[in-house]
């Protein structure tokens, strides 16, 4: 199937802007006649099927500057229905012929011969149509009835987002910008998804209303996430978090968004076990996105996660780090039992635990400070009241150092 948008506004950079976000649903997406035309065939199944991949159309077309949108076998019949805001079930046939662009510079001629409807001009003999009219008008309408193949120029993204957005209304407190801004981030989640791109940096600009002369100086907000996303609501949720503690020194009168961080977007792992355990990443989690906007309300070093070290000192096993900067690889498990609870200070035991296993040789002597070079063997023993713990011998007495 095919679907047409016609934006609210007629101008070029209204129907860019609708192409752009159009990306996110097919990457056949063609402007044709002050409208947006889009392929759908072969990417339903993608969107749950066609039922739900027009439900999620309708539900976000109209905020992103969709006036009226309409679907059709073909191209052309489904720009016909939209021009003409008809459902998408209606008959061709008693439409005005001007809906169809090649018929539009002959109506007055072929209203003369008594056609004016796209039925009536099917009814005309071939012959007298091809040498009054041109063969380009039966081509035409041949394309409109799905019995010649349409050809169109895609678009293609350019390789960086740029987007802008004039306000209808001047708009003075920060948080309502997000509002607006909801229209530009479509754009960049069609832009991210037809590059096979997720962002993990933006940019929103705002310039103030008045003249170049009068009015203050540009504003800008920096905004990233943990992990490269193209999803325009969560990035939409990040925007009002930080926007909530911004001050507009007068009312803004235009919007630009920019992502001057993006990155390659793994594709979701259907498998159980991923193949290669380094490739799980925080943005796998449900929960990752609660840790970005706390990061954002919080403050980035306010949400931080354990990140596993490669160190044999147990007090050294883990560093914190912000949640958005996580990005260490798994360490590989240990080859013996670590306590998860070290002592500051080791206790002697007056009689030894049953020890189960070990020893393992620890050198170093970390837990004497710098400088000091000494080596344990620390054994995992099994004690009635603790459970199993981690014990090592030293000076003819055992000691307790953690416990499990």
């Amino acid at each position: 199937m095919w679907c047409a948008l016609i934006p609210h506004a007629g101008a070029p950079e209204a129907t860019a802007a609708l192409a752009l976000w159009a990306l996110s649903f097919t990457p056949r997406v063609a402007c044709e006649g002050g409208a947006v035309l889009l392929d759908t065939r072969g990417c339903t199944r993608l969107w749950g099927g066609a039922r739900a991949m027009r439900a999620r159309l309708a539900r976000e077309a109209p905020g992103l500057g969709a006036a009226r949108w309409a679907w059709g076998a073909t191209g052309l019949a489904a720009l016909a229905r939209a021009r003409a805001g008809v459902p998408d079930d209606a008959p061709l046939a008693p439409l005005p012929l001007h809906l169809l662009d090649a018929a539009a510079p002959h109506r007055v001629a072929l209203g003369q011969v008594g056609c004016r409807t796209l039925g009536q001009l099917q009814a005309l003999p071939r012959a007298g149509v091809a040498r009054r009219w041109g063969q380009p008008l039966l081509d035409a309408l041949d394309r409109l009835q799905g019995q010649q193949p349409e050809a169109y120029r895609w678009v293609q993204p350019p390789d960086t987002f740029a987007a802008s957005l004039e306000l209808a209304t001047s708009v003075a407190a920060a948080p309502a910008l997000v509002f607006a801004a909801q229209r530009l981030l479509g754009q960049l989640q069609g832009w991210l998804t037809a590059r096979g791109l997720g962002a993990v940096a933006l940019q929103l600009s705002w310039r103030h209303e008045g003249g170049p002369q009068r009015r203050p100086p540009d504003g800008d907000l920096h905004w990233g996430v943990g992990q490269p996303t193209r999803d325009a609501a969560h990035l939409g949720k990040l925007l009002a978090e930080h926007l909530a503690r911004v001050r507009l020194r007068a009312p803004v009168a235009a919007l630009t968004l920019r992502a001057p961080g993006v990155q390659p977007l793994v594709g979701a792992n259907a498998q159980l076990w991923p193949q290669d355990p380094a490739q799980a990443r925080l943005a796998d989690t449900d929960w990752a996105p609660m840790l970005e906007r706390l990061s954002a309300r919080l403050g980035p070093q306010q949400v931080r996660l354990p990140v596993a070290v490669d160190d044999q000192r147990l007090s050294a096993r883990h560093r914190w780090a912000s949640a958005l900067a996580t990005t260490a690889r798994p360490l590989p498990p240990p080859a013996h039992p670590e306590p998860a609870f070290v002592l500051p200070t080791p206790q002697p035991l007056a009689q030894p635990p049953r020890r189960l296993a070990g020893p393992q040789r620890l050198d170093d002597g970390w837990w004497a400070g710098a400088g000091c070079h000494e080596a344990r063997d620390y054994w995992l023993a099994h004690d009635p009241e603790l459970g199993l713990v981690w014990l090592y011998e030293a000076a003819g007495r055992w000691h307790l150092h953690g416990y499990f």
